[in-house]
């Protein structure tokens, strides 16, 4: 085995140590192989350096890790590159990522400088293997938790997924900003139509759970803080579990009987998917979580929205619950 060959197995065992619950959970161990001026992308748009690191990954629990597709090359003298896939599951999910590392050897030992990891679908066998196509759509999924129609929708996606090999791509949304950017809010004052009064939505959303064949469990009271759970599940966008999380969520408040909808149900959902609670905590208050609600209300005004559940094709709107059906049909046609 040649000595490129030597150093390009140590970085793929580093990484796999990087992977690895023994090293993860225990911040010394972690820290020797992290450069103190490590810097990473993450997939979610914000940037991590050591510190932040060591704060909060000896916190997770309930996550594992897989490495495969591994490649390295040389950049330059104790410089090495390396590219690779990950998968991270818990008991509800899998998640695929791609992922980029430099590693620069200093005094006979390898640290991580540099990573970054991008969101990704599954490599094509598993894809295969699940009896999806390659090649399926990206149907954009703007939704709120409050929502008793996005949590009646959300019941439905996995099927509709597997169906047309299509993939949704969950982006929270308050579903306020939409009707403000909008200049007109249905929900305040009187009911302008019979679709707005809350007896009715009631009714409404039981029949169509019966219809589904799902639970629905109408919250004791309407007095719960909306912008919380909007930003618990912009919280877990960025920590790249939008779908699991949300998902987890719209059932907590309308398929489970959850009160109160407060923090605390919040964080316990963060710990059951295997997320950091402390740093869960901390992105419920961070100013960019609040930015990825209001960019998403942009995005999803600017193309017409002018409610959740709001779903697209490319440019082509699906609102409502009650649109599943054309938009599978839409997708089974493509």
């Amino acid at each position: 085995m040649s000595s490129t060959s030597v150093h390009f197995e140590e970085i793929r065992e580093l990484e796999q140590a990087c992977l690895s619950a023994e090293v993860r959970r225990d911040p010394d161990r972690l820290g020797l192989l992290i450069a103190d001026e490590f810097v990473e992308f993450g997939s979610s748009g914000r940037v991590w350096d050591k510190g932040a690191v060591l704060e909060t990954v000896p916190g997770e629990s309930g996550l594992t890790f897989e490495l495969s597709d591994f490649a390295a090359r040389d950049l330059g003298p104790n410089v090495v590159h390396a590219t690779f896939r990950v998968s991270i599951s818990n008991s509800e999910s899998v998640r695929h990522s791609l992922r980029s590392s430099l590693w620069v050897l200093r005094d006979d030992r390898w640290q991580l400088l540099f990573h970054q990891g991008t969101p990704s679908d599954p490599p094509a066998d598993e894809r295969r293997s699940a009896g999806r196509h390659e090649a399926g759509q990206v149907v954009e999924f703007f939704f709120s938790p409050g929502s008793r129609y996005c949590y009646l929708a959300a019941t439905q996606l996995a099927r509709i997924a597997d169906a047309t090999s299509c993939r949704f791509d969950w982006r929270p949304v308050r579903g306020n900003d939409i009707r403000l950017l909008r200049g007109r809010d249905p929900f305040q004052g009187d009911p302008v139509s019979g679709q707005y009064d809350w007896a009715y939505r009631r009714r409404d959303a039981e029949m169509w759970a019966e219809c589904y064949g799902v639970p629905f469990h109408e919250p004791p009271s309407h007095e719960f803080d909306f912008d919380l759970l909007s930003r618990a599940a912009a919280a877990a966008s960025l920590l790249d579990a939008a779908e699991p999380y949300g998902a987890a969520l719209c059932r907590a408040v309308y398929g489970s009987g959850s009160w109160p909808l407060d923090r605390e149900l919040c964080l316990e959902l963060a710990d059951r998917l295997g997320l950091s609670r402390a740093q869960f905590d901390r992105l419920l208050d961070d100013p960019a979580t609040r930015e990825l609600l209001a960019e998403n209300a942009r995005d999803a005004h600017a193309r017409g929205a002018f409610g959740v559940p709001t779903f697209f094709v490319g440019e082509t709107m699906y609102w409502g619950n009650d649109r599943l059906g054309l938009l599978e049909h839409a997708l089974t046609r493509a």
